[in-house]
């Protein structure tokens, strides 16, 4: 399962949703192929080579949370996205950090899991129809029956009786309607009476009358099931998540307090003292066994507005070793965000309303105006970076948005004109029948 993209691979894969950064992107690209680096270095020296943990220091919407998000279409490893504020220091009300490495490893088991299922599949399907086989012709497994069931078994593969029904036994899942609340550290007992209330009806049977088409996936699906070793998918998936596990932490700058203050909230430091052990490198208990935590790369992120990387517990600057600052928005970045990414914002509006047979056709000169209305808003008010867009996009297209479906299809013309018109006239786009070309 190790990761055996290159760098500039995964550059060239974050570049298709996040605009510039570059530097970022590096740091990250280079963390990420270190670890199919070490895994594949001589067994020696492995427990000695320590991930190069990071800290993306950089104001909002800049793209340092997307850099991540990204990261988790690119690689297959199991990556857990926490926020540092969810946590708190051990006596206080609130999540242990000790959860996030039971996270990762619930994370990494799922993932494995998912992709042993698809494995086991092939088998799997020869057993579903067999069950559907002896459902639709009962007593005729038999080699008197042989043609019959040959014939039914073609029918079942090519599709052709998927929408006759069937009534078929599966297991019976459990459902008794009660959620269990997690209290603060508890999160592992939770999880253990969870898993107590699932069990009591397994292996029981019940049956479900449904068309042949949905039964093979049911089928498929159970029958996978019964082919994984779950104990030896435990000992892989803690395996997996302490050889590729990444945790990315954000919003890391909001447990810190700034040196200038001479008092504030005792538990800020204290989750840094408890993230500590965790970056490290530690011994967590999990319920799929004892997860390590010294070689999962941890990936921290924040804005530091009211405060500087240097007022981390100096701990705790020494575990995030590579700092990387991410650069301000300038204009001509707005512009590329608006059109350069797979799915950039104005293709997703043009996708939105193209349900309503509603076109847009945007201009040069109006994606210029797009964004320097977007960048004035920064420079004047609060610099929310990217997310600006989203207020303007929206703005712009508010009365469009509203107004359609129309009676028949529209194509509107979004040029410059349009958008001084709109921003500073929000109402005038009621009369829509002006932009319509």
């Amino acid at each position: 399962m190790t990761q055996t993209l290159t760098p500039q691979e995964i550059v060239t894969h974050l570049d298709e949703h996040v605009i510039g950064q570059p530097e970022a992107k590096k740091a990250i690209a280079v963390a990420v192929r270190n670890r199919y680096r070490r895994m594949n270095s001589s067994n020696d020296i492995q427990n000695e080579i320590m991930p190069n943990n990071i800290l993306l220091i950089g104001p909002t919407g800049v793209g340092k949370t997307e850099l991540v998000n990204r990261l988790v279409d690119t690689l297959s490893a199991p990556l857990l996205k926490v926020e540092a504020t969810k946590f708190t220091e051990v006596g206080y009300v609130g999540r242990d950090v000790e959860s996030i490495a039971r996270d990762l490893a619930e994370k990494a088991f799922q993932l494995l899991k998912r992709k042993k299922i698809e494995e086991a599949k092939i088998k799997a399907n020869d057993q579903m129809l067999v069950r559907i086989l002896d459902a639709i012709l009962p007593g005729t497994n038999d080699t008197e029956h042989l043609e019959l069931r040959n014939e039914y078994k073609a029918k079942i593969i090519s599709g052709e009786i998927d929408d006759q029904e069937v009534e078929i036994n599966i297991n019976k899942r459990q459902n008794l309607g009660i959620e269990i609340m997690s209290p603060p550290g508890m999160e592992e007992m939770t999880e253990q009476i969870q898993g107590l209330f699932q069990s009591m009806n397994s292996g029981k049977k019940e049956k479900k009358k449904t068309k042949i088409k949905d039964a093979k996936t049911i089928l498929v699906d159970e029958e996978a099931e019964k082919l994984i070793d779950e104990s030896a998918l435990k000992r892989d998936a803690i395996t997996y998540a302490e050889n590729e596990g990444i945790v990315f932490i954000d919003e890391i700058d909001k447990v810190v307090r700034s040196s200038s203050q001479s008092s504030g909230d005792v538990s800020r430091e204290g989750v840094q003292r408890d993230l500590l052990p965790l970056i490290e490198g530690t011994i967590v208990n999990t319920k799929y066994g004892q997860l390590k935590t010294d070689h999962i790369l941890f990936v921290a992120s924040g804005a530091f507005m009211d405060t500087s990387p240097s007022d981390l517990i100096s701990e705790l600057q020494g575990r995030l070793p590579i700092q990387v600052e991410l650069n301000k928005l300038t204009l001509d970045d707005l512009i590329l965000i608006l059109t350069q990414p797979k799915y950039s914002l104005i293709k997703q509006y043009q996708a939105l309303l193209s349900t309503d047979k509603v076109k847009l056709q945007f201009t040069k000169d109006g994606i210029y105006e797009i964004a320097l209305a977007a960048f004035t808003a920064n420079e004047n008010l609060e610099n929310i970076g990217a997310r600006r867009l989203n207020n303007v996009m929206e703005s712009l297209l508010r009365n469009i948005l509203f107004d359609a479906p129309f009676d028949s299809s529209k194509t509107f013309k979004i040029n410059r004109k349009f958008v001084q018109t709109i921003l500073s006239q929000p109402d005038f786009n009621d009369n829509w029948r002006a932009w319509v070309i």
